[in-house]
């Protein structure tokens, strides 16, 4: 009877232990780093290839370059390909005699050199550092969308209607870039030559700390950071389109955005905008359109503010 007690009683506290050890898991997960991208959290550019020639380590980022290659951009990739050699060694791949890091991005004709580090002593990675940042809000706080609610929605901002080509190109043929968030744009592997509105907007909001996942439709997005959410809708352009953006795309923005129950809404565009979005922003103020004509402007918020 007595050994019936004590193994009943050790059964017990074996359960309450494994209840215990849950709780604490779970409540560890749900206050730990949520799926979404909090800020501070930076973006990597791809590896395409790597290799270790001799005494070289050659790292192959997918991130569009041209010569000369910028020096943000070099920094960037050079810090990058050493970080990738740690986490190669701490995965088991011996490193020693290596005497180099190299870091090429993709050009136009092959893989071009960005950076090139010689070790100090064969086999010993340099030390880790400061990472630079990409944008200098990255990480305290900034909200690259907070000033879209101040955006003037009385009438239209840019080109005036009349002026407006029959075609236009991708946006990335206009948008003027600050030599950062070029780079940053680039280590996503955008190329912002030819990048198109969306590609530029979301990168840029990746770079912000944003997690960025696909929405429930196609062209659309959940840009999410600090328990905000904003249902992102692309409407992409083809050169031999009509420049302006139709009425339907607008209702279906609308739509599309009162059913993903979001904090806000925003439709990014290499269009021009129709007048018919500042009465639609006037009657809903959380939802904003990005327009050819107003991408300037967002992109100098995020680099000047």
């Amino acid at each position: 009877m007595i050994l019936t007690w004590i193994l009943l009683i050790a059964l017990v506290a074996v359960v309450i232990a494994v209840v215990v050890i849950m709780t604490r898991r779970s409540a560890g997960d749900s206050a730990g780093e949520p799926v979404a991208v909090e800020s501070g959290t930076r973006v990597r550019p791809t590896v395409k290839e790597f290799h270790v020639r001799s005494d070289i380590a050659e790292v192959y980022f997918d991130v569009p370059l041209s010569e000369p290659v910028d020096e943000v951009l070099a920094e960037i990739l050079g810090r990058e390909a050493a970080q990738v050699l740690r986490e190669k060694r701490s995965s088991g791949l011996p490193l020693d005699g290596l005497k180099a890091i190299k870091a090429f991005g993709t050009g136009p004709n092959g893989p071009i050199l960005a950076s090139s580090t010689e070790l100090e002593t064969p086999g010993e990675l340099p030390p880790e550092t400061a990472y630079p940042d990409l944008v200098p809000h990255l990480g305290a706080g900034f909200d690259p969308l907070s000033h879209l609610g101040e955006m003037e929605s009385s009438g239209p901002v840019g080109t005036d209607v009349a002026s407006r080509p029959d075609a236009i190109g991708p946006a990335g043929e206009e948008i003027r870039l600050t030599a950062r968030l070029d780079a940053g744009l680039r280590a996503q592997g955008i190329d912002t030559s030819t990048m198109s509105a969306g590609e530029m907007v979301l990168g840029l909001l990746a770079l912000s700390g944003f997690a960025v996942t696909p929405g429930s439709s196609p062209g659309t997005h959940v840009a999410s950071r600090a328990g905000k959410r904003t249902f992102v809708k692309v409407v992409d352009h083809a050169r031999d389109d009509y420049p302006e953006l139709e009425e339907a795309e607008v209702n279906r923005f609308i739509l599309g955005f009162q059913s993903a129950n979001a904090d806000q809404g925003l439709l990014v565009t290499d269009k021009f905008a129709p007048y018919l979005i500042y009465d639609k922003e006037r009657r809903e103020p959380r939802i904003r359109f990005l327009s050819r004509e107003r991408l300037q402007s967002f992109v100098d918020g995020l680099a000047l503010s």
